[in-house]
């Protein structure tokens, strides 16, 4: 990868918004803004569909020729509601990396600092 990525605080379980930036960061160093955008417009559009969405305030917009997200406040919270909604959202994008990229993608982020200290994996079987 070529970008520096984020890296985890001192918390044991970071905030889900933190847990998003790591996404984000990771997808946009392997496939690009345009495409990490798309993708997750994609996931969030099929969790909404849904009774109650936990996504209500999270946006992805273009800004000139970047993408760029804002999340709900409350994903800047240690809480568990939001973390459990991030789960939801990587089950979603999980399957539509899946189908486009196999395991190479979901490998990546895997080896992404913080995830797995919040109980995130990307490729079954990894730990």
């Amino acid at each position: 990868m070529s970008a520096t990525l984020p890296t985890l605080d001192d918390s044991p379980v970071p905030p889900a918004a933190r847990l998003f930036e790591l996404l984000w960061a990771g997808l946009s160093n392997v496939l690009g803004s345009a495409t990490t955008a798309t993708l997750l417009r994609r996931s969030i559009k099929a969790l909404e569909a849904s009774a109650s969405s936990p996504f209500e305030g999270l946006q992805i917009k273009r800004v000139g020729l970047e993408y760029a997200y804002e999340l709900p406040p409350a994903w800047h919270q240690h809480s568990p509601e939001p973390i459990e909604a991030f789960r939801t959202l990587v089950g979603e994008l999980q399957g539509v990396l899946t189908g486009l990229t196999g395991e190479v993608v979901l490998r990546a982020l895997d080896r992404i600092g913080g995830f797995a200290e919040a109980g995130i994996h990307f490729v079954q079987g990894a730990r």
